[in-house]
Formats: C-alpha cells, structure tokens, sequence
C-alpha cells in the first residue's frame, strides 16, 4: 500500500487514502457492536486487501497503555505480549492523540 501511495499523483493518493482512513473508521465503528474477539481477525483480512504486511498486531487502548489485542504474522509470540505507554513513539503519540497518521516508514 505504502510503496504504490508513492508512484501515484498526490491527488490519487489522497483519494486513496481517504477511502482508506473511511474503511477503518467503518471497521472501528463495527467494534462497539459485537464482540471484540470476534471481529479482530474480520478486521486483519479486511487489512490484508488493503495493506500488505508479514506481521500485524491491533492495540488496544487500556488506561495509558495501548495493549495487544490481537496479533499475527511473523513475531506473532512477541507482538502479542506489546504494551505501549500513551506518547511513546508513533503508535503512542496516535493513541494519546487519538488522530490518524500515514506512516511511510515500518520502522518508526
């Protein structure tokens, strides 16, 4: 996903992106209404379409801690056990935020 954001028109982009970011909040949205359990891995193939990723983990917001939830791929063991204090690194700093990101580098 990322890698094709870059070789479109920035307006392509955009669009792209906003379709996106509507997806997600869709998805989010769908949470409040069933069991969490349940729809994480509907989540994770509704991703799959739409970012190609080895790994993924969804973090939950647990007081100031964002905390997996759900997670699979490669280092799935690992990602599983993640806690994140609310403002520590990129995935903090959206939780305490509670804004949306485009993030063109895995590793931040």
């Amino acid at each position: 996903m990322i890698a094709s954001l870059v070789q479109r028109t920035p307006a392509a982009a955009i669009s792209a992106a906003h379709r996106e970011e509507k997806a997600l909040r869709k998805m989010a949205t769908s949470l409040a209404e069933i069991e969490i359990d349940m729809a994480l891995p509907d989540i994770h193939r509704s991703l799959e379409s739409m970012v190609p990723h080895d790994a993924i983990v969804i973090l939950l917001r647990r007081a100031n801690t964002l905390c997996a939830e759900y997670a699979s791929g490669r280092g799935r063991d690992e990602l599983s056990l993640l806690e994140i204090p609310l403002g520590k690194g990129l995935a903090g700093w959206v939780g305490q935020q509670r804004e949306t990101v485009v993030n063109g580098t895995p590793s931040v």
